[in-house]
């Protein structure tokens, strides 16, 4: 898959989240690359690296990736990778550990102030 518009890393457990950001996103010209989609199933690291920012869910599923580890491997590729989490209600521990390197939005509260985070980004 390649792609003209910036590409926004989207990991959210949400399906009601993940569809509204990823819509809106998609209104706003931009492509959404869902990891756990059918986007790519063979090779989900071929994008590795085209990424204008990555939002991530602090709360994940029991057995997934830590979205904090994930947020380093990301960088690991791309070193300067605007980063952003979205929580319902993750411990204080762990919001600390997330603003570390990037700022941590409340959902639903806050889903208007990360589209504009991402459209931000991505103009970068």
């Amino acid at each position: 898959m390649s792609t003209k518009a910036p590409l926004i890393y989207l990991s959210d457990e949400s399906l009601v989240v993940r569809t509204i950001l990823a819509d809106q996103l998609a209104a706003a010209g931009l492509e959404v690359y869902l990891p756990a989609s059918a986007n790519n199933p063979d090779n989900p690291t071929s994008f590795i690296g085209g990424f204008k920012c990555a939002v991530l869910d602090l709360e994940n599923a029991e057995g997934k990736d830590d979205p904090i580890d994930t947020a380093d491997l990301l960088r690991v590729y791309q070193p300067t990778l605007p980063v952003a989490f979205l929580h319902e209600s993750a411990s204080q521990k762990l919001v600390k550990r997330a603003e570390v390197l990037g700022p941590v939005f409340k959902k639903p509260d806050d889903l208007a102030r990360i589209l504009a985070w991402v459209i931000d980004c991505s103009k970068a």
